[in-house]
């Protein structure tokens, strides 16, 4: 059903599917919970046909891990749909333990993000790699908005340009 939400999702937009792996499949735990993992080489257009398909899939069960790293998503349509998939399951997004975002385009702003990830409180780790932000205050707002992660043991920033600017 995802797949097919997708397809016609790119129908609509005419755009060409890359039939991305989207895989929603059983974590290794094997307690029920869920692993959302896209395709490597998405553009912006692949992730606004994918809107739907992501927020059915995270209303599948319980999601702990998503990963969209290495493709070509700027910030405002990844926290977009970030957003959508918390609207359609807040429950699901609370739960979720992994985000990698890590590899993705530039990001004019964090703020997309920042909703976001006031929405997963139980996220243990964040992969933030390669992530070039437009403006130089973007870090404080990251940075303010994992403040109260009690959780967050493990933060991935390698080669994010942090100190190239007034941050």
């Amino acid at each position: 059903r995802p797949q097919y939400l997708y397809l016609a999702e790119c129908e609509k937009a005419r755009i060409l599917p890359k039939l991305p792996k989207f895989l929603v499949q059983e974590s290794k735990e094997g307690n029920g919970t869920k692993v959302v993992e896209l395709s490597k080489g998405l553009m912006d257009g692949d992730l606004k046909a994918m809107a739907g398909a992501l927020a059915q899939a995270f209303g599948q069960g319980q999601v702990i891990r998503f990963d969209a790293s290495g493709n070509y998503f700027n910030g405002g349509t990844l926290g977009n749909v970030l957003a959508t998939a918390i609207r359609t399951n807040e429950r699901s997004c609370s739960q979720l333990q992994e985000l990698d975002l890590s590899h993705n385009a530039k990001f004019e702003s964090a703020e997309d993000i920042c909703v976001a990830l006031d929405h997963m409180p139980s996220l243990r780790r964040l992969n933030l790699s390669k992530l070039r932000f437009a403006r130089s205050n973007v870090w404080r707002e990251v940075t303010e908005s994992l403040e109260n992660r009690r959780f967050l043991t493990h933060l991935e920033l390698a080669d994010c340009q942090l100190g190239w600017f007034s941050q």
